[in-house]
């Protein structure tokens, strides 16, 4: 644990991480980056946000991912390779692995299940 930082301080750097989460995303998923970017080690982030989130820094980032896409699955009419490299992922395959890991369905499969569950 980190006793050195009050609450207030950590729930202040979690707060930090999420908008640069938000804005840099593209650029990078990994959480060193994060903690690199916000000037602490790796295993402060994951702590500060396991205790606040419940999730592991690995964890949270994946979801934000994986929500995020999903979000423009639903909203965007954009391409699957538009979406992917949005989300930081030149590949779109690596993209398809990813959330479909994660999932359970390819992101097309996904867009189509979306689609069929409107209401008429």
């Amino acid at each position: 644990y980190y006793p050195s930082l009050r609450f207030s301080e950590k729930l202040m750097l979690f707060q930090e991480f999420q908008s640069l989460l938000q804005k840099d995303l593209k650029s990078s998923r990994n959480g060193r980056y994060y903690a690199e970017r916000l000037n602490v080690n790796f295993s402060q982030l994951n702590h500060i946000c396991k205790s606040i989130s419940g999730q592991t820094l690995k964890q949270y980032i994946d979801n934000h991912i994986i929500t995020r896409a999903k979000i423009a699955l639903d909203n965007s009419t954009g391409t699957i390779s538009e979406i992917a490299f949005d989300l930081g992922f030149p590949e779109v395959g690596n993209f398809s692995k990813y959330f479909k890991k994660r999932t359970g369905h390819k992101p097309k499969e996904f867009r189509k299940k979306l689609v069929h569950n409107l209401p008429q």
